[in-house]
């Protein structure tokens, strides 16, 4: 869904049985989970039904930056298990990849990108049940 709480998110909240939050560890991007996460109870108040979170994805992670890990030190310590082991690294190949039109399995299969996706989707199968 488009990073905003227009009709088309909050109908694929009420109709997911989960969803996935992704940010990037920058201050206005918790400033964003934090309202996500409010208007998301107030969606739940209102219509009474909307999708489990299954966590908060941390993308293009650049750890060469202090803020960078000073954020996610800060998120995985309010949100705890909520957030993913998995952290998606700014990488070179997963930015190229659409423009060839391909994924990243297709596009650059032994990437650090590839197999952060690959650790990922274990780690959602394990929390799916």
């Amino acid at each position: 869904c488009p990073p905003s709480l227009g009709l088309l998110t909050v109908n694929a909240l009420t109709a997911a049985d989960a969803y996935i939050v992704t940010m990037t560890p920058d201050y206005l991007a918790v400033e964003g989970l934090v309202n996500l996460l409010e208007a998301v109870e107030k969606i739940k108040a209102g219509i009474g039904h909307v999708g489990e979170l299954l966590g908060i994805l941390l993308t293009l992670c650049d750890y060469r930056l202090n803020a960078t890990r000073e954020i996610i030190e800060l998120i995985r310590g309010h949100y705890k298990e909520k957030v993913f082991r998995v952290e998606i690294p700014g990488n070179v190949r997963l930015k190229e990849a659409p423009s060839f039109g391909k994924d990243i399995f297709s596009y650059a299969p032994g990437s650090t990108g590839a197999e952060a996706y690959r650790l990922l989707t274990s780690e959602v199968l394990g929390r799916i049940k």
